[in-house]
């Protein structure tokens, strides 16, 4: 911007793209304040009908009304510019609208609609080369696809999306499908398959959570009677670096969950309550704060995978308080017998 302010030129369409690219830069990883401020300046130059001023403006305002955490209207801009995208014939950034759309809808809760856009998402990519792309958006089904409960399509999803991995043959991509498929199996209840996946994800070059990873490998090893490993895990989570995308503040309770998981595969049902009434707790706090807006703005920052980096706490909620309830159903039955 300061270069075409500098030259004196015209250079609209230049300064349109600058201006929209830094509102959505704020918008991800800045101020949202100043982003929207960026879309009102914008906004308020000579309309045009330009797909790619379409595009600009819609994909950032998509992004603004995203970080406000209003994710249903955001689905008009993020369509205006997968359309807009579809024009042009640009498949990469119709993707990045369409998924986007869809990571709102998942953080929204509307499921179904996550799914029918990701659809949008895959037609725009389907046949053009893009395997790299078609990988995202087919971990992004199986995420979806797990959050209904569809667990054998999610698992046809997420073995679709292994097998093009191998034809990508790149170690990141491998990674990438690997994770996916581990948190399926741990959905089904299929513990060494799971544990075996997620150790193979655990790669330097893979853009996952690290540390969320290693907990659910924990998670695995601890439910298929190996708490010694899984207890392993833990202690290497705490060794690993932290960034954004890995939300901080939500490792403790899933690492107080794992741990009561552990305890109960030790047979310790004492320590396996105190732990999960600690995950109870801790999630009941983030739950009040609504991290739904901040965690798509910070995988889309650090990795870029909109839908299945999403932190759900209300889900994360429901999964220990289960794993409570079972334990004390444990114990009741014990004291019976």
């Amino acid at each position: 911007l300061e270069l075409i302010d500098q030259t004196r030129l015209e250079a609209s369409e230049e300064r349109t793209e600058a201006l929209a690219t830094r509102a959505w830069a704020e918008a991800v990883a800045g101020s949202v304040e100043d982003a929207e401020r960026l879309i009102d300046q914008l906004s308020a130059e000579t309309p045009s009908s330009s797909d790619w001023r379409v595009f600009d403006i819609a994909h950032a305002r998509a992004l603004t009304l995203m970080r406000r955490g209003r994710f249903v209207e955001s689905y008009g801009p993020s369509i205006a510019a997968g359309a807009a995208s579809d024009r042009i014939g640009r498949p990469d950034l119709a993707y990045s609208a369409w998924i986007n759309a869809a990571g709102a809808a998942t953080a929204a809760g509307q499921h179904e609609r996550a799914l029918e856009l990701l659809d949008r998402a895959m037609a725009a990519v389907d046949g053009r080369g893009l395997k790299g792309i078609e990988v995202d958006v087919l971990a992004a089904q199986a995420f979806v696809l797990r959050r209904l409960g569809r667990l054998d399509d999610a698992r046809r999803v997420a073995d679709a999306e292994q097998a093009v991995a191998e034809l990508l043959a790149q170690p990141a991509v491998l990674a990438k499908a690997s994770h996916d498929r581990g948190l399926v199996a741990v959905e089904q209840g299929d513990w060494e398959l799971a544990a075996r996946l997620l150790a193979a994800s655990l790669t330097d070059e893979a853009p996952v959570s690290r540390p969320v990873t290693r907990i659910a490998l924990a998670e695995a090893l601890a439910r298929g009677g190996h708490p010694e490993q899984a207890t392993e895990q833990v202690r290497a989570t705490v060794l690993e670096p932290v960034r954004p995308s890995d939300f901080p503040q939500t490792l403790v309770p899933r690492l107080t969950r794992v741990q009561g998981l552990i305890a109960r595969a030790r047979g310790e049902p004492d320590e396996a309550e105190r732990r999960l009434e600690e995950s109870i707790a801790g999630w009941e706090r983030l739950q009040a704060a609504d991290l739904r807006a901040d965690s798509m703005a910070g995988v889309l920052a650090d990795l870029g995978r909109p839908v299945v980096g999403l932190v759900e706490p209300e889900r994360e909620l429901a999964r220990a308080r289960a794993d409570l309830h079972t334990i004390r159903e444990e114990r009741g039955s014990a004291v019976v017998s």
